[in-house]
């Protein structure tokens, strides 16, 4: 089948077209840059949790507290057991943790409520990341008794430990 010198044309033009789009996107087109914008304001410094010693967010709703199970501790693809006290009638809705520092993924957290109706229990595990310390964020999704879901997260630090 032959194609006709018109329908050849109109290709050609429609080719130089695209080219000549990327040509100017890719050499002329702004700089895509990975750093916020210079008038966006810095992120707040997070202060680090040591779930060892036991962590609290105050909130209005009431304190929101995680501490590790006596004898466990952090550690790169080591499960660990995880305590959380939520706030009287409030109501954990989800919890994962995702790498502060980098892309690690999204990792489900399933606590488990405990006889006493404000606690409950977890086994976690992160990654392990082949920089020598990492921060985590420990994301929750929690609803009080009364008003909209609110979201809290505690950020803590592990250390490469092989």
């Amino acid at each position: 089948m032959k194609l006709e010198l018109k329908r050849i044309l109109q290709i050609l033009f429609v080719l130089t077209i695209l080219g000549a789009a990327f040509i100017y996107r890719t050499y002329q087109g702004e700089p895509v840059s990975d750093q916020p914008e210079s008038n966006s304001e810095p992120m707040p410094e997070v202060a680090l949790c040591d779930f060892a010693k036991g962590c609290v967010i105050h909130d209005a709703a009431g304190d929101i507290s995680a501490q590790l199970q006596a004898g466990n501790e952090v550690l790169a693809e080591t499960p660990f057991n995880l305590t959380l006290t939520l706030p009287e009638g409030a109501q954990l809705k989800s919890a994962n943790i995702t790498g502060h520092d980098m892309f690690m993924g999204k990792i489900p957290v399933k606590f488990n409520k405990l006889e006493n109706n404000q606690q409950y229990l977890a086994e976690a595990m992160v990654g392990a990341c082949v920089t020598e310390r990492m921060r985590w964020n420990l994301a929750l999704e929690i609803q009080p008794v009364q008003g909209e879901l609110i979201a809290k997260q505690f950020v803590f630090e592990i250390e490469r430990h092989y």
